[in-house]
């Protein structure tokens, strides 16, 4: 939380050069006429920017914000007159310096005015931030000929400037009111998540000064505290409607969704099916192709593979493939092959199932003496001679 410890007045009404010094227990007290509107007043001035048509002076007296300017506080005016004026010419400073309670964190926030008897309005020099900096008296004035004056716009900003570099901090120099005050609330809220209304501010502040008694509780928490937010009826059906019209929508989309995924899972089980219908009709051409190739092949239904054996009937070339690659072999050829290798089973020389063999050389006592007439006869006659 901020805290105000500080106020300086530089050629601000009837002060010339002063300081107040407040902490949280502290209270204005002083005859009328002592000067407190005028701390109030000032106050005034800086927190709400320096704007005019926000500023109500001498609020807590019943005033209003022509009772008196900024410019009569700045030349000191007390009453009408030249002799009712302390100064002709002004260089104004209010500065406020706050103090975070947390952090200890100085914050000064001011404003810089200008005013002359010749010049019917005043003059706002500038507006400035100086976070990190907690300004003293001394640094509004110089010393002129045994005079305390104070200083020069450009030369104060020069300072200030400096002083916030040397805090490790960038200083904040505002030309007009509004984002003064942003960044001055932002400065001053209780905690990063909160997000001040600066319109809200401004009518709590100007409540705040209005120091009058308080008869009804009720009266002044929605007068003077509460925002005047009349309900627009209007508005609130239009809302209601528009809401009642979403929901609508909302229903519709999701009866959509629902359809949609009916019509998904349909087509899925279609699409299933469509599959299996296409493999049936693929199994089924290749079994009616069969059914043609064996109608074209008659042998192989009248004799079967014993046919094609004796040579009967042409080979099935799924049967015999290196026979149907070879059609010129005549069948005279293949009794021959097939009576040799009978032959050659009789005798021993090959088994039953499988290509010959040699046959391990037998001792000499195991050779048979003679050979057998089937043996010669198996045996071609160049071998034999």
């Amino acid at each position: 939380m901020q805290q105000l410890e500080c106020v300086h007045l530089v050629q601000f009404f009837l002060f010339e050069a002063q300081s107040l010094r407040l902490d949280a227990t502290s209270a204005i007290i002083a005859p009328n006429g002592a000067g407190k509107s005028a701390l109030l007043d000032a106050l005034q001035i800086v927190l709400l920017g320096g704007d005019r048509s926000r500023i109500r002076f001498n609020a807590q007296a019943g005033g209003s914000h022509r009772a008196r300017t900024i410019r009569d506080y700045c030349l000191g005016v007390f009453r009408s007159g030249d002799e009712g004026r302390k100064r002709r010419t002004a260089t104004t400073y209010i500065s406020l310096v706050f103090r975070d309670t947390e952090t200890g964190i100085p914050l000064t926030a001011g404003i810089a005015l200008g005013a002359s008897a010749d010049q019917p309005e005043h003059r706002v020099h500038g507006l400035y931030l100086l976070p990190g900096v907690a300004l003293e008296l001394d640094e509004h004035l110089e010393r002129s000929n045994g005079k305390e004056l104070p200083l020069a716009w450009a030369t104060f900003r020069e300072h200030a400037t400096r002083r916030c570099k040397d805090a490790g901090e960038t200083p904040q120099l505002h030309p007009n009111a509004e984002r003064f005050l942003r960044d001055l609330l932002l400065r001053l809220r209780a905690g990063p998540a909160v997000s001040p209304d600066l319109n809200a501010y401004r009518k709590a502040f100007l409540n705040a000064l209005n120091l009058q008694r308080v008869e009804d509780v009720d009266l002044f928490v929605r007068t003077l505290v509460a925002e005047d937010r009349p309900t627009d009826i209007a508005r609130f059906r239009a809302l209601l409607e528009s809401f009642r019209q979403i929901k609508e929508k909302i229903e519709q989309v999701r009866q959509r969704i629902d359809a949609a995924e009916h019509v998904e899972r349909q087509y899925e089980k279609i699409a299933g099916q469509a599959i299996r219908a296409a493999s049936a009709r693929a199994l089924a051409a290749e079994y009616a192709r069969d059914l043609l190739q064996r109608a074209a092949r008659p042998g192989r239904n009248r004799g079967g593979r014993r046919g094609e054996r004796a040579g009967r009937y042409p080979p099935s070339p799924r049967r015999h493939p290196r026979r149907a690659r070879h059609p010129a072999r005549g069948a005279g050829a293949r009794e021959r092959s097939l009576a040799g290798q009978r032959r050659l089973r009789r005798t021993g020389a090959v088994r039953r199932t499988g290509w010959p063999r040699p046959r391990p050389p037998r001792a000499a006592e195991e050779r048979p003496a003679a050979r057998s007439a089937l043996h010669r006869r198996a045996i071609p006659p160049a071998r034999r001679a």
